[in-house]
């Protein structure tokens, strides 16, 4: 049986919190209005991405007002919905992404590989999480998780759905349009790696990506600034067919059908790219 499963793209203005759920709650009805039965939301959608961002000062716990507000949309148009925020636990804030749906919380992620200046914000998740749900096994990974085999390793045969939050970069010079030198070949990879990770493992995977310019001060480093913009490119992706339903740069909801369970799990197409030797789709991360 085929369900519509849709990426909601969105432009979000770092710790606009009431702008950036406004935006959200758009992109969740136009979902809904496609009959969707997950809706999937980029990552830290609530508080925009930044390398500056004082994070710690807007993180919650599962029972705070974001985690409540996914819930409450949950119920209203009665589907299921996958959001990345910063979660407060202790002392200790993290880079998550929970599944919700009317009857409350049904799994939260961490992400597990930090880049760049994120390991001064956050702390790292430390383990795959697979939700079972009415529609089928559910697995996460935030952004950059993309990239690591280990990650796609630990979700085979586990899962009939991946979900994959993100706040990617085009890695781009805003002034020239060009890639930059050293970045710059990691930008099209969100458009790669879902559709690799869905042969891979045999199952659909969808990823929502953030749009929109990102510009702020590196932590560690306040004479230097980061400008660019999200590369967008949110996408269903079928194991068998590709490619059903992709983005744009600018914001923008893709529904797609897919069917869960289309494949035993045991069932492998291809070698995956990520056991050929090493820890990363690009090497030196």
């Amino acid at each position: 049986m085929s369900h519509a499963i849709a990426a909601v793209q969105i432009a979000t203005t770092p710790f606009e919190t009431a702008a950036n759920l406004e935006a959200a709650d758009d992109g969740l009805r136009r979902a809904w209005e496609h009959g969707a039965v997950l809706a999937v939301l980029p990552e830290l959608f609530h508080s925009g991405y930044c390398p500056g961002c004082p994070y710690h000062t807007v993180a919650e716990t599962l029972e705070g007002p974001v985690a409540s507000w996914l819930i409450d949309r949950a119920r209203r148009f009665g589907m299921m919905i996958a959001a990345g925020l910063v979660e407060r636990d202790g002392e200790d804030v993290y880079n998550a992404l929970i599944l919700v749906d009317a009857s409350g919380l049904l799994a939260r992620y961490r992400k597990r590989h930090l880049v760049f200046w994120e390991r001064r914000r956050f702390r790292p998740g430390r383990s795959q999480v697979v939700a079972r749900t009415r529609w089928g096994r559910i697995g996460f990974a935030i952004c950059a998780d993309m990239l690591y085999r280990r990650v796609w390793r630990d979700y085979r045969d586990q899962v009939d759905l991946m979900v994959v939050g993100a706040a990617w970069p085009e890695f781009v010079h805003r002034s020239t349009n060009r890639p930059h030198w050293l970045l710059g070949r990691l930008g099209p990879l969100v458009g790669e790696l879902p559709r690799l990770a869905a042969a891979d493992l045999g199952v659909p995977v969808v990823v929502a990506n953030q749009s929109g310019p990102t510009h702020s001060r590196v932590p560690g480093l306040p004479w230097m600034g980061f400008e660019d913009r999200f590369a967008g490119r949110s996408a269903v992706v079928d194991p068998i067919h590709g490619v059903i339903a992709r983005a744009g740069l600018d914001a923008e909801i893709v529904v797609g059908e897919v069917n869960l369970k289309h494949r035993e799990p045991s069932a492998w197409a291809i070698t995956s790219p990520w056991d050929r030797g090493r820890s990363s789709i690009v090497s030196g991360l």
